[in-house]
């Protein structure tokens, strides 16, 4: 997430005020992310086993699910960090797996799947060393532009994105 001028708290815009809902662990929106990744192998497997109609339901599970965990989790105050971080990792395994049977049925090229894998690669790369860096440090203007006003704009870089 790139925020532009004044960068929000991010515990304080993504989750409700109530400290006990950002510890929490067992929360449905974070038993559907791990069901998500956890039905990704079937769902792979059903793929390249030909069986690319089930394989298509699995997939459709899969994303209504995903806009689910996320309707439930701003909806009904579920939201977590674990959950904040689960949700994009689900997504990832999700993609990338989908991505590396593509290639194994050579329906994908491998450069291109190998582009896209190694910049979720990246991606989670970064994201971990932000978080053992500190969250102090994470919203650090990584760049100031000077325009023609007096008040300059910051571009900051934000950890994780809302689910």
């Amino acid at each position: 997430m790139i925020c532009v001028s004044q960068c929000p708290d991010v515990n304080s815009r993504h989750f409700s005020s109530n400290p006990q809902s950002i510890k929490r662990y067992y929360t449905i929106p974070n038993f559907i992310c791990v069901s998500r990744i956890a039905a990704t192998p079937l769902i792979c497997h059903l793929m390249l086993s030909g069986q690319d109609e089930m394989a298509f339901y699995g997939l459709a599970v899969a994303a209504i699910s995903d806009g689910l965990d996320g309707f439930i989790a701003r909806n009904f105050d579920q939201k977590s960090v674990l959950g904040s971080h689960l949700d994009p990792l689900s997504d990832k395994v999700l993609v990338n797996s989908l991505m590396i049977a593509c290639a194994m049925k050579g329906t994908l090229p491998v450069w291109l799947v190998s582009t896209v894998f190694f910049r979720d690669f990246l991606l989670v790369a970064g994201s971990f060393a932000v978080a053992i860096k500190g969250a102090s440090k994470a919203h650090q203007p990584l760049t100031k532009f000077v325009l023609d006003s007096d008040k300059p704009l910051e571009i900051k870089v934000a950890p994780f994105s809302p689910t």
